[in-house]
């Protein structure tokens, strides 16, 4: 998994485009509103924004759209067409000459759509070379406060060392490397501790849920024996991680695991003790639909937790997965995934690659991804619906 920092949501959306200046013409010839014409746009926005900017600042009409001219990527499927009576969407399978067709167009028309595009743009919160992750102790919003309070760091027990009475030592390695080369200085959280085998969430006071995979080296025997779910890895930038005991828990049983390909990937997880969270359980999403905002909170590579928003849905055709373009890595498998009214929508099952090393460096960094494409490592990252485990949620057992 990588960090999506571009959060391209076009691909499944239908977007309004405005233009005070004109009335634009739809499909089938007829006159509509400006402010009312819908066209489908291109997945990759900022393709169009790119060779539009250029074109006008060829003609030499307008000076701040420089930031604009090297931001893009290969053109997709999906295209537009721009005219002096408004934007037409059509579908091809071959590139497009943009730079030819536009300077058929006037430099107003022009400039009426790439302002549009960049409305766009901001509106959907599209995001530049940014990494929407951010220690939770500097989030505000008291509700997604009280989500990550309910949030934990999976360690094997060999990782958990007693210290005096009431307390443990949690083994950590500074995060400076990944296998044998160092990660850049660049990288954000260089040097925080890093631990632990995956997330998961407190559904309600006894059950923990995360992803299968992350615990399917363990047989259920083992698993009760190995696994410990640990509150409170937050907030940390270095040193060692003491943790009080009365928030470490142990594996009781496995309510219930599925790992099938592409089908399901979740774990039910019934804890020793009850859990330091609310009695009523999470709420759970009924509604998603493409577009739909959404955050995550987990142990991105195993660090202390962190939140992550900014993220949309872009596909929920899978009935078992959601994609989204969530900044997410190895360490949040099983962080929870929730939308705008801090409901639980699933939990992170699957991503990309992560890291690789720059052409010319002797480090690793996040792999960025400018646009959503069809394979590889920026196609999305893949959600867990509730709806793979829900039903088999016990009521509180302890």
């Amino acid at each position: 998994m990588k960090s999506f920092t571009l959060n391209h949501v076009l691909l499944a959306l239908i977007l309004i485009i405005s233009c005070t200046a004109c009335q634009r013409l739809n499909p089938s010839g007829t006159t509509t509103e400006a402010n009312s014409t819908v066209r489908e746009l291109s997945p990759d926005l900022n393709q169009q924004i790119m060779l539009l900017s250029q074109e006008l600042r060829l003609r030499q009409k307008s000076t701040s759209i420089d930031k604009w001219l090297n931001i893009g990527s290969e053109l997709t499927d999906t295209v537009f067409i721009a005219t002096d009576t408004g934007i037409v969407a059509r579908k091809e399978t071959l590139k497009v000459n943009f730079e030819e067709a536009f300077k058929k167009f006037e430099f107003d028309t022009l400039s009426s759509v790439l302002s549009a595009l960049i409305d766009q743009r901001d509106t959907l919160r599209l995001q530049f070379f940014e990494d929407n992750r951010k220690e939770i102790c500097e989030e505000e919003n008291k509700d997604r406060l009280e989500n990550s309070g309910r949030v934990v760091a999976i360690f094997d027990r060999s990782s958990i060392s007693s210290v005096g009475s009431s307390k443990s030592e949690i083994k950590t390695n500074a995060f400076i490397s990944v296998g044998s080369l160092p990660i850049c200085n660049t990288e954000t959280f260089l040097g925080q501790p890093s631990g632990g085998i995956g997330t998961g969430i407190a559904i309600n006071k006894s059950t923990i849920v995360t992803a299968a995979h992350c615990i399917e080296k363990f047989s259920d025997s083992e698993a009760a024996q190995r696994l410990r779910f640990i509150f409170d890895f937050r907030c940390i930038k270095d040193g060692k991680v003491i943790i009080d005991n009365n928030r470490i828990f142990s594996l009781k049983s496995i309510i219930k695991r599925e790992k099938i390909p592409g089908t399901r990937d979740y774990a039910l997880l019934l804890t020793d003790r009850d859990l330091p969270v609310p009695d009523k359980q999470v709420r759970m999403a009924k509604v998603i639909l493409p577009g739909d905002s959404l955050y995550v909170i987990g142990h991105p590579l195993g660090l202390p937790l962190k939140i992550a928003d900014g993220a949309t849905v872009i596909d929920r055709n899978d009935p078992n997965f959601l994609s989204a373009t969530l900044d997410t890595y190895a360490g949040n498998s099983g962080s929870p995934v929730f939308n705008a009214k801090d409901e639980l929508v699933g939990i992170l099952a699957r991503g990309g690659i992560d890291m690789r090393q720059p052409v010319g460096k002797n480090c690793a960094e996040s792999i960025v991804c400018t646009a959503i494409t069809n394979a590889g490592a920026c196609q999305g990252e893949k959600i867990s619906r509730v709806s793979q485990f829900v039903s088999s949620i016990p009521l509180n057992s302890h």
